[in-house]
């Protein structure tokens, strides 16, 4: 099998996302958490402090090896945008209802956000926001 072709399988993609998205998850709750209980900012302005700075990391890992840029910047950008405010609609009201409305811990609210979040990145990523040109899911050899 080729380079290209590893490249765009989908357990590749799946593994490179897994990476990438360790890698912002450890990012976005190291500096949640630092806002929240360092700085004591309000919990979602630490949750959205957080992900800024992981927005920055999954933006530029995605699309230069996750998925091996099969898209152009200017498409895939805005696209992943919004992939990433829905992300973090959904991470909002995941720490709103488990801080606020349950009276649970911040920290199981982020547990929660790191497991449900990637995945439905994942997806929405792969068959929209990465999409290669006129193509679902692989880039052309």
């Amino acid at each position: 099998m080729s380079d290209t072709a590893i490249k765009t399988t989908l357990p590749g993609q799946i593994s490179r996302f897994a990476v990438i998205g360790l890698i912002a998850s450890a990012l976005h709750v190291t500096v949640a958490g630092g806002f929240y209980y360092e700085v004591h900012f309000h919990p979602l302005i630490a949750n959205f402090t957080g992900f800024v700075f992981a927005w920055i990391v999954s933006f530029a890992g995605h699309y230069f090896w996750t998925f091996d840029r099969v898209s152009t910047m200017r498409r895939a950008m805005p696209r992943f945008l919004l992939v990433s405010l829905f992300g973090l609609l959904l991470n909002q009201v995941i720490v709103w209802l488990v801080v606020s409305f349950l009276g649970q811990s911040f920290t199981l609210a982020m547990a929660l956000v790191v497991v449900i979040i990637p995945a439905t990145s994942f997806i929405i990523s792969k068959l929209w926001a990465f999409r290669a040109e006129g193509r679902v899911g692989v880039k052309a050899p």
